[in-house]
């Protein structure tokens, strides 16, 4: 693909495409994934990143700090654990819903992607 004589790979395009909620929520999955792989001193900025294929330049549009995003990824940990209790399922079951409800948002920016192109 070729934007203005660049060569641009599919997945910058795909990347282009995600909306501002989409991207925190990936850059906050990576995070969380990193913390848990190598704990919070330990991880770094440039680990979520590459751990999210982002920039630099992305996460600090989103996020302060590492501990702002180490805040948020423990507040929706903590949420998606009281919404479990409050509807009376476990915590497994929140979560694999919370994996659907993502993957809905990624198909819908992608639905939402091919019609621009087409």
């Amino acid at each position: 693909m070729s934007v203005s004589g660049v060569s641009i790979t599919e997945a910058q395009a795909k990347r282009s495409r995600k909306t501002p909620v989409e991207r925190r929520a990936e850059l906050a999955e990576a995070a969380a994934l990193v913390f848990l792989e190598r704990g919070y001193e330990a991880a770094t900025v440039a680990d979520i990143t590459r751990r999210a294929g982002s920039s630099h330049g992305t996460f600090y549009v989103y996020f302060d700090s590492k501990e702002d995003i180490f805040d948020a990824v423990a507040q929706e940990r903590v949420m998606v654990a009281f919404n479990a209790a409050l509807n009376g399922s476990s915590l497994e079951d929140a979560n694999r819903m919370e994996d659907r409800n993502q993957s809905l948002i990624i198909a819908n920016a992608i639905t939402e992607g091919a019609k621009e192109l087409g």
